[in-house]
């Protein structure tokens, strides 16, 4: 039978609550897919598959059959051998479809992983077929990777952001099962054959989301702060509450309403994307710093004060930058509302912000490689966590394109959606 969705999640874990999920899923697909039939709208399966046991006709159909792919995270999930040996018939009929597309690395987002734990419980290093995988999306609101949406059915006061989740899940579902249909597996093995996702053969080492080197890759995240210290600000304006005596990553942006550092504020976002933060200071040698970063596929956040672009070494470093190219970089400007000195001087400020990243304003929002204005600290962790989603993209596709290159076989990128996929 061709479900609409499989529901694959680990048999530890099913009470009331996962039986809930699914029930309201079904119902949210069902009314939004116009769906007559109850019985094709997802299937659960509610058997134990053991070892050395033979796949079920009704599992067996469903995997080969279903439209999406719905996985619910969790510690136990990883662990469990035959979720992922159903994480691996469902990748290997998406990756042969993929693969027959004209652009075959773009993504249908026909997987689409809940975070059932809050975000910070998952086990890490993910196995790599899932490793790359962003939980959170605007649409699921803001509580969705702080709770896991267990505790969110379990507890009223987010009854309406549950309710909102599984509204917004069910239209990404449908949208996605509309548009692009996979085709069953030639021949399915016996279930003691196929590999599972989350697990190496025997003998095998396990592929994890690790860095070719120690220090490199795209989960290395480097932030470079421009913003001067106090005592050479007081030169160029009259408020300098929001200046440190070292400049950079203590530089208040959005100050008196908020008196977070910027440092902190990116060392929030790096921690909860799960990458390695990394200060790099601004120098005269900033291109082969980033030369370097680039070859390493290191992401490079560049986050600037607008004041300090008034100070020529910083107007003549940054514009080398804007007449480069440098597909890991993004740069975000701050702009602070409650700044009244920044109120008055804002058409200037802005001059100098189009003057020295000429190039890059005119492309402004492209690939989020350049963001301004931003308008407060909520908006800048949003905007990061955007730009740092679609940078490390562009990285990933980026390798893919080197192996073909260097003769070897691209490996199927998954499919994604759910939480900050596509």
């Amino acid at each position: 039978m061709n479900y609409w969705f499989f529901f694959s999640y680990a048999r530890l874990d099913r009470d009331e609550y996962l039986k809930k999920f699914f029930d309201d899923l079904k119902n949210e697909v069902r009314l939004l897919s116009g769906e007559l039939n109850e019985e094709a709208v997802g299937f659960f399966d509610g058997e134990d598959i053991e070892p050395g046991a033979q796949w079920g006709d009704a599992l067996s159909s469903a995997l080969q059959g279903c439209r999406t792919f719905v996985s619910i995270f969790s510690p136990t999930y990883f662990q469990k051998e035959y979720c992922g040996k159903e994480w691996q018939i469902f990748y290997s009929r998406q990756s042969a479809y993929q693969q027959s597309l004209p652009d075959p690395v773009k993504g249908a987002g026909l997987i689409l992983p809940v975070l059932w734990v809050p975000e910070n419980r998952l086990p890490l290093p993910l196995p790599s077929t899932v490793g790359t995988i962003q939980y959170k999306h605007d649409d699921f609101g803001p509580e969705y990777a702080r709770q896991g949406l267990k505790q969110m059915i379990k507890l009223r006061k987010y009854e309406d952001d549950y309710q909102n989740f599984v509204s917004a899940l069910a239209g990404k579902l449908v949208d996605a099962a509309k548009q692009h249909a996979l085709k069953p597996l030639a021949g399915l093995e016996p279930i003691e054959q196929v590999p599972s996702a989350f697990h190496s053969a025997p003998g095998a080492p396990v592929a994890m989301t690790a860095p070719a080197s120690p220090t490199a890759g795209p989960r290395y995240v480097q932030f470079i702060y421009v913003a001067e210290n106090r005592n050479k600000m007081s030169a160029l304006r009259q408020k300098l509450d929001a200046y440190g005596m070292e400049g950079g990553k203590d530089w208040l942006p959005y100050c008196p309403d908020a008196n977070e550092p910027v440092g902190f504020l990116a060392q929030d976002v790096a921690t909860r994307e799960k990458l390695f933060y990394e200060e790099v200071r601004l120098t005269d040698d900033l291109i082969k710093a980033l030369e370097k970063s680039e070859q390493d596929k290191k992401l490079v956040v560049i986050i600037v004060d607008t004041w300090t672009l008034k100070i020529e070494e910083y107007k003549k470093i940054l514009r080398q930058y804007d007449n480069r190219s440098f597909i890991n970089c993004v740069v975000l400007v701050p702009w602070n509302k409650a700044d009244s000195e920044a109120q008055q001087q804002s058409a200037a400020l802005e001059n100098v912000v189009r003057q020295v990243f000429f190039k890059r304003s005119l492309e402004m929002g492209a690939a989020h490689s350049f963001l301004y204005p931003i308008n407060s600290p909520d908006d800048l962790k949003k905007e990061l966590c955007t730009a740092i989603y679609k940078t490390r993209e562009r990285i990933l596709e980026q390798l893919e394109v080197e192996k073909i290159v260097q003769g070897d076989k691209p490996i199927p990128k998954p499919i994604i959606s759910g939480p900050g996929g596509n």
